[in-house]
């Protein structure tokens, strides 16, 4: 990770923003696997599953950001970030049967791409409630296991793998928000509509005699978004907060005839509460839960998915040091399911998305670190630090 941020104060309300980083990350998965042949209880080579995977993933990026204000209640900030990202797979097949120059399949992409963002924000009063309009084009790209061919048998009916030419979403963001805050609440609604292009999900490409199906990831379709989130934070006490977060969207998913795929479309929610309790002795406990509705895709429905997590935390030493109980999945229900409906089949799975977690950990400050210059640089865009990343 390499990167230069440079920032010029130009009088009380303007400000000019500028720097490079570049990400470079390489890795090298490589496995062999053996079959019990039971007619004479051995292990012969399973060539299917063996290979060697280099992939080498490097993205540059450079970004400028100007904001002002344009009368004492209406503030604007625009920016762009330039980025190049190279994408270099190699994926070798292990079987030494195969011809001189079929073992090695080498993939990856190559674009350049800019990111421009505006905000206008306008300054309702003296409260801090705020109104504001926002454009974006953001990336979401593919995580490392979303671009590796390699072939996962974990499910013996659901065969999938990877896809070395995986496009990232392309995402265009318009969003209008306002803020109200109180002393003990405050209330931010978002109204937005996205526009993905390239979208990333697992195709079913073949189902043999057995009916397992056999799925890549490919850039299916294009989806429009458009929904409104609420977000309130309420200081119940001095010693008890809560946060509660809804989100309703409507997503239609344009067909694909090379992928024999129909236009989708449907309503979607979901919600979470966050809880903080303190307690005497620099004690203090949280609660969070999640619920999602089931949600349409490309290729049928995702299902619902729940969970609740919870932590305690002790602080001692002038509050340097602490001693956490987190436990991640307390009922042990958080599954990720869907029912994917094709032309040529129609399955339906569930797997555990994580499995419940307890974990016990130990800290100690040994000064003060500003952690604000570490903020993800969202001027011209997202910089989304691997294969992957959020919107």
């Amino acid at each position: 990770n390499i990167q230069l941020d440079y920032t010029l104060p130009l009088g009380e309300t303007r400000k000019f923003e500028a720097g490079y980083r570049t990400v470079i990350r390489k890795s090298f998965d490589t496995q062999f696997s053996d079959t019990l042949n039971v007619m004479d209880n051995r292990y012969y080579p399973d060539y299917s599953i063996s290979n060697d995977f280099d992939m080498t993933n490097a993205v540059h990026a450079w970004y400028v950001n100007y904001q002002d204000k344009l009368t004492q209640k209406i503030g604007y900030q625009v920016g762009v970030r330039a980025e190049q990202v190279d994408l270099n797979t190699t994926y070798v097949a292990k079987d030494p049967t195969l011809p001189i120059g079929e073992s090695t399949t080498d993939g990856g992409q190559n674009y350049f791409r800019l990111y421009p963002t505006l905000f206008l924000t306008y300054d309702v009063n003296n409260s801090g409630d705020k109104v504001q309009l926002s454009y974006s084009r953001r990336v979401q790209r593919p995580r490392g296991w979303q671009v590796n061919p390699f072939p996962d048998v974990s499910d013996e009916m659901n065969r999938r793998q990877g896809n070395p030419n995986l496009l990232p979403e392309d995402i265009h963001s318009f969003e209008a928000s306002f803020a109200k805050f109180y002393s003990k609440w405050n209330f931010i609604s978002t109204a937005y509509y996205r526009r993905m292009n390239d979208v990333m999900q697992p195709f079913i490409y073949e189902v043999d005699a057995n009916s397992v199906t056999y799925s890549r990831w490919e850039n299916l379709t294009s989806s429009n978004v458009a929904g409104l989130e609420l977000v309130t934070k309420v200081n119940l006490t001095n010693w008890w907060d809560a946060t509660w977060n809804g989100n309703l969207f409507y997503n239609k998913f344009e067909g694909n005839a090379a992928f024999d795929i129909a236009e989708q479309q449907g309503t979607n929610w979901n919600m979470n509460l966050n809880t903080n309790v303190k307690f005497p002795k620099n004690w203090s406990a949280q609660v969070r839960g999640d619920y999602s509705a089931p949600r349409v895709m490309a290729q049928g429905k995702m299902k619902y998915m729940t969970g609740v997590d919870f932590a305690v935390k002790k602080e001692f030493l002038n509050k340097k040091a602490n001693v956490s109980f987190n436990v991640r999945d307390v009922f042990n229900t958080r599954r990720f399911g869907a029912t994917t409906v094709t032309p040529q089949i129609n399955s339906e799975f569930e797997h555990r998305w994580m499995k419940r977690m307890f974990t016990l950990s130990f800290s100690y400050r040994f000064g003060v670190q500003d952690l604000s210059k570490k903020r993800d640089k969202n001027e011209g865009g997202a910089m989304e630090e691997d294969m992957g990343g959020g919107f």
